[in-house]
């Protein structure tokens, strides 16, 4: 069995090729890119493809295109590359690439830079769907939860161990690389 069908057997929500986990960093452009249009080839619809990218913010707005042009449903902004780690960088960087695309955004915060003025700007961005939060505070995860205005979804984004502690903080769902191959425990 192919992994993907062992995962869309697991009735997972979301399939997310290039994740931080699998090793984005490790690929070129170009492999990310194939990578994800043979994952959202394969999955056929049967769930959520959600394209993980990074890089500067010209690279970031190709891959972005590249995965909205390969029909994945939506995005998932990796941490940025360092230069755009001050306030108005990492509102330029999350909204020039959320506005340059039509399917979802997912934003990916783990550095205390991406506080809750560029979380709350960049949220007002209608396709931003959701904010993986992968920074082990839940007083702070739970301020921004509460404070940060617009519709989108909270996931905790540091794995099972501190999944319930999100969810009670305000989280509604969680990442997983353990999914990949023991799904039940997961």
């Amino acid at each position: 069995m192919s992994p993907i069908i062992y995962l869309l057997a697991q009735l997972l929500g979301v399939i997310v090729p290039c994740g931080n986990t699998g090793g984005f960093y490790a690929l070129s452009v170009e492999e990310a890119q194939a990578v994800t249009r043979f994952v959202v080839e394969r999955v056929g619809g049967r769930t959520t493809v959600l394209a993980g990218m990074s890089y500067d913010l010209g690279t970031a707005r190709e891959m972005a295109l590249a995965a909205q042009n390969a029909d994945a449903d939506a995005v998932m902004l990796h941490q940025p590359v360092h230069p755009y780690l001050m306030t108005e960088g990492l509102i330029r960087y999350y909204a020039g690439i959320a506005r340059s695309v039509e399917i979802g955004v997912v934003l990916y915060a783990r550095h205390e830079a991406i506080d809750r003025e560029v979380l709350s700007r960049v949220a007002d961005i209608e396709n931003v769907l959701a904010i993986k939060y992968a920074i082990n505070d839940l007083p702070r995860f739970a301020h921004l939860v509460q404070s940060v205005e617009g519709s989108v979804v909270w996931v905790c984004g540091t794995a099972e161990v501190w999944a319930p502690f999100f969810f009670a903080a305000g989280a509604e769902g969680f990442t997983s690389g353990l999914v990949n191959i023991a799904p039940e425990l997961s």
